[in-house]
């Protein structure tokens, strides 16, 4: 569907063209007319030749639009069951994102119905007179800031800084300049006046360059005492309110321990939000318990949740979207009117950012009801349904479990050929799983849409899982057998699967650059090249040992023992869940 913008108002008209631009919609005089009134409420009205909404603000404008392009004809009114629906981009774990790309992806947001951007930025941003804060970490300059600004401003979407002020600032204890800050690696030093100078001169940037008074300070996670955090929290709102801030705050001290204690009223006055993360949860009466305690206290609270990708190279849009089945009735019956679906990056950023198109959709459309089908929006802004986008949670499950959490496209895909840590966590089929889910993604690389990269992305994954995940299994089982015939033909498939890693690794660096500043592809290039170059090794190592060269292979004498332990036989020894991509491969040292 084409639309006619000429009876709209000059600033929505700038609005559609950057949405034509990025190729989420087409203009001709020919197409159907749009015309608006403002009002105080959101509702559509379509024929075969008309559109016409109402809207109260700006955002909901672009998120009635997109309902409207794929209603049938009639009337709609559409009730916002929340006021704010935010996104955190994640910019600290190695990928920063291309400021031109973020501007497809406000654009994607306005679609949506998201009305705020939150740019996760630890030490990822430019700060005067500090050369080394963000060094060599793909920084975003003042004017990318800008830039970003500019994009976010047609919408009346809202960019908001969120830093960090205590805690997750790892980075900058790599420099001398700021040793004296920390008080052990990631962490700032409780009463050091150059610690708060920092934090002082962070706030105080912020607030210029992005023009809002609202910073997120971060506060989570701090390896620190409850008396020392409160302590530290008391000296940053302190710097907050003379620098005129209101800032939100990841309230997990106030939670995560000591779940029933008290929480000091008098630590607020009303201009701090506590934010509520939580991920995972699925008993409504824990949320309740957590913003009941949290809203009397502070008088305020608003929710993050999860889109799931950072649990591996693969997203889980299932667990995001299960998530948010839990949370959100609780947060509109408790009338908490901020969300915040937070796609963090961890362990390099490896997942693609646009992998969780099905949950960011599914978020705004649980906030926004409307006749609309999720499928519709998601074909019409995509190109793929749910269900094909949600091939690629499956590289996280060759097997699934009674409802438990898994992610395998870390652990299973990092196992090393010849030492196996993982091995007893593997199923035998997984290998057969791939290469079926490999022919399912396949045929979708072919599809016209903007975002069929993904799928190209996923398919080569899949090749190399589906030869290289039980492999270190089979090697296993037959040295232990003597059987040399059969590691006479597992050598000569090594040659093939170093191609395979390596034609993964160039899909990997187009779509990172399409993406992202180049900074932290190296570590990609170490991860992958690295599994490359084990094929070699592998190759090398079974030569010298089928020709006589050597008569052990010590990586495959030691037993394979589980992972854990205690892996319960009723799981069948299957890992569900495992973090650290350099533990999947070695217990020796990386650093």
């Amino acid at each position: 569907m084409t639309v006619n913008c000429k009876k709209l108002p000059e600033h929505l008209q700038n609005g559609i063209r950057l949405l034509a631009s990025y190729g989420f919609l087409e203009q001709s005089e020919a197409g159907v007319t749009l015309s608006v009134t403002p009002a105080n409420r959101v509702f559509i009205e379509k024929t075969d030749a008309s559109i016409h909404i109402q809207y109260d603000t700006l955002p909901h404008f672009y998120m009635a639009l997109a309902r409207a392009l794929v209603l049938q004809k009639g009337a709609y009114e559409i009730t916002p069951k929340i006021s704010d629906l935010g996104l955190m981009l994640d910019c600290s774990r190695n990928a920063v994102m291309l400021p031109q790309r973020v501007g497809g992806l406000i654009c994607m947001m306005a679609l949506a119905g998201y009305t705020y951007l939150e740019l996760y930025t630890e030490d990822t941003y430019e700060l005067p007179d500090e050369p080394y804060f963000g060094y060599k970490r793909g920084r975003y300059t003042c004017e990318e800031i800008g830039q970003i600004k500019g994009y976010a401003g047609l919408f009346g979407i809202k960019l908001i800084p969120c830093i960090q002020t205590l805690s997750h600032l790892p980075h900058l204890a790599s420099w001398e300049p700021y040793k004296g800050s920390m008080q052990d690696g990631c962490t700032l030093r409780v009463g050091s006046d150059d610690a708060y100078r920092l934090i002082r001169k962070s706030l105080r940037y912020c607030k210029e360059l992005f023009g809002t008074n609202r910073i997120h300070i971060g506060m989570d996670e701090a390896p620190i005492s409850k008396e020392l955090y409160f302590t530290h929290f008391q000296k940053v709102f302190e710097i907050c309110k003379e620098e005129g801030i209101h800032p939100d705050f990841w309230a997990d001290a106030f939670y995560l321990e000591g779940r029933n204690d008290e929480i000091p009223a008098a630590l607020f006055d009303g201009t701090q939000t506590p934010v509520y993360w939580e991920y995972y949860e699925t008993d409504p009466q824990i949320y309740r318990q957590i913003f009941t305690r949290l809203m009397k206290a502070a008088g305020r609270v608003s929710f993050a949740g999860c889109l799931h990708k950072h649990m591996g190279i693969a997203p889980d849009n299932g667990l995001a979207i299960s998530r948010m089945d839990a949370a959100f009735p609780v947060v509109t019956e408790l009338g908490v009117q901020d969300i915040l679906m937070t796609t963090w990056g961890d362990h390099g950023n490896e997942c693609p950012f646009y992998a969780i198109m099905p949950s960011f959709w599914y978020a705004a459309e649980k906030l926004y009801p409307c006749e609309t089908e999720h499928d519709a929006l998601l074909c019409r802004f995509t190109g793929y349904t749910q269900a094909q986008w949600m091939l690629a949670d499956e590289l996280n499950y060759p097997v699934r479990l009674d409802g438990k959490i898994a992610n395998a496209s870390i652990w299973a895909l990092h196992n090393d050929l010849l030492i196996g840590m993982m091995d007893c966590h593997i199923p035998d089929e997984a290998d057969e799983h791939y290469r079926r889910l490999h022919g399912l993604l396949a045929p979708l690389c072919e599809n016209s849409s903007p975002f069929s990269y993904i799928f190209r992305f996923y398919t080569a994954l899949c090749d190399v899982m589906g030869r290289k995940t039980t492999f270190s299994k089979r090697l296993y089982k037959a040295y232990k057998g003597g059987d040399r015939q059969e590691m006479s033909r597992l050598q000569k498939e090594l040659p093939k699967l170093a191609e395979k890693i390596e034609e993964f690794r160039r899909i990997f660096r187009i779509l990172w650059m399409k993406e992202h500043k180049g900074f932290g592809f190296e570590v990609m290039d170490l991860r992958f090249g690295g599994m490359a170059a084990r094929c070699k090794t592998a190759y090398d190592v079974l030569q010298d040992y089928l020709d006589g060269t050597v008569e052990h292979i010590y990586e495959l004498e030691e037993e394979r023992l589980p992972y854990w332990a205690d892996a319960l036989e009723k799981e069948h020894n299957y890992a569900p869940w495992f973090f650290h991509w350099s533990k999947s491969f070695t217990e020796n040292d990386i650093l």
